[in-house]
């Protein structure tokens, strides 16, 4: 029921991510396939601005070996009030000396500018209508187990809606699909209250970022009715701390480093609600811990400890769930906390975890994590040979990153690998020998 909903929501946020960066790779690629003068033509203008306003333009980089040419190209005037500037580019000589030209090459390079911009809108657009499919998905979940919670006292059908109805269980489908196409016409700050007040889930993980979540769809609003211009409806719903600097009549971008801190923003605080719905519809059902602790897992091999620590944390807080997946939970939530640099928000918590009863696998982890290098060497040769860890999994599992560069964990490994290849070539011996 849940698991699939959430599968789909991981999916389509991955693919997501993979068209926004292979789409930016060919675009970042386009310049290389320009013509010269497309390339002058715009080092040109850069370096024109950054003659005329050398400290709002001080990040452009003008390479040292075409400044001489540039130089030629760009003549900066003074006026006689003695502030203001003109500019004047001469590309006679240059190759460009034709005005059909340059503005030819212009409109080269805002449309490779237009290109970038569309992607990053599309794909914001792209990434809030996942999450209204995946609201729509969990509304359709709640109201499949609770129907009654859909029908008012007062739904009369049309004597037209009744003859297109087969059966009672048409009439009642019928009725939560437009029960939450309503509830989906709201906000997204309406879709959480609608959540809160009639589905009784708390959701304060969504506290510390609710501003963040309600000014993303509201950008995703400015470009689908206002082609990303700021309005006053935006200004009026989007926190003062997040757009203070944004006026009626500024353009809003949306750059890469916005979306992916967005999609895996979004992508957490849904699969959040969701486990937190199924905890409440399911308190017992042990799948909730499995896929939550796959899908953390995928994360932390991607480096996005965001998303595997707040699914950690629900994990390890769980209660219903098997202890060994409580453990897990903590333990990936320790390594996600020490990943950005917060080891120090729950190192004593960690160190001072009981692991003496624990599974050597967890044992090797935990020593791994708190850097007990001895005790992590000690145990290991035991823990291989007893089949309790694998080698594949000491060379990829992120917790064991830990201690990998240690020149000792790489002599260890070589010792191991080549122990079990010699016991792995006398079972073959034996086994040819008594054939």
């Amino acid at each position: 029921m849940f698991t699939e909903d959430i599968k789909g929501l991981s999916s389509n946020l991955e693919a997501l991510r993979d068209f926004v960066e292979l789409s930016e790779v060919v675009l970042r690629d386009l310049p290389k396939i320009t013509s010269e003068e497309d390339k002058l033509t715009l080092l040109s203008i850069c370096y024109a601005f950054k003659q005329m306003n050398p400290d709002t333009f001080s990040d452009l980089e003008i390479p040292a070996n075409q400044k001489d040419k540039l130089d030629k190209i760009v003549k900066i005037k003074t006026k006689e009030d003695g502030k203001s500037k003109s500019c004047e580019l001469n590309f006679d000589g240059f190759g460009l000396s034709n005005p059909t030209k340059v503005i030819k090459s212009l409109n080269k390079i805002l449309r490779s500018s237009t290109r970038s911009r569309l992607l990053f809108n599309s794909a914001l657009i792209s990434l809030i209508s996942a999450v209204e499919w995946f609201f729509s998905r969990l509304l359709h979940v709640h109201f499949g187990k609770h129907p009654q919670t859909a029908i008012s006292s007062d739904k009369i059908f049309s004597y037209e809606d009744l003859t297109g109805f087969s059966t009672i269980e048409d009439a009642r489908r019928n009725i939560i699909e437009k029960k939450v196409e309503d509830i989906l016409r709201g906000s997204f700050s309406e879709w959480i209250k609608y959540f809160r007040s009639n589905l009784k889930l708390s959701m304060s993980y969504l506290d510390s970022v609710f501003d963040e979540l309600i000014e993303t769809c509201e950008r995703r609003n400015l470009y689908v009715h206002n082609n990303g211009v700021a309005n006053s409806i935006y200004l009026s719903k989007v926190s003062n701390k997040i757009a203070s600097d944004v006026k009626i009549g500024h353009q809003i971008e949306v750059k890469r480093s916005y979306l992916e801190n967005r999609i895996s923003l979004f992508e957490r605080c849904c699969i959040l609600i969701a486990a937190e719905l199924w905890k409440q519809m399911l308190p017992s059902d042990s799948k909730r811990g499995i896929i939550l602790i796959e899908i953390a897992f995928e994360h932390m091999e991607k480096k996005r400890w965001d998303v595997a620590e707040g699914l950690s944390y629900f994990i390890m807080n769980d209660k219903k769930l098997p202890e060994r997946d409580l453990l897990v939970g903590k333990m990936n939530y320790w390594l996600s906390m020490k990943r950005q640099d917060r080891w120090n928000e729950i190192k004593e918590q960690a160190t001072s975890e009981d692991m003496s009863a624990r599974d050597n696998l967890f044992q090797l982890a935990w020593y791994s994590l708190c850097s007990k290098k001895e005790e992590f060497y000690k145990l290991l040769p035991k823990a291989v040979k007893a089949g309790d860890v694998d080698l594949p999994s000491l060379e990829t599992f992120p917790i064991f990153d830990e201690i990998r560069p240690d020149k000792q964990f790489q002599a260890t490994l070589t010792k191991l690998r080549k122990s079990k290849q010699k016991k792995k070539t006398s079972k073959s011996k034996k086994t040819i020998k008594s054939t």
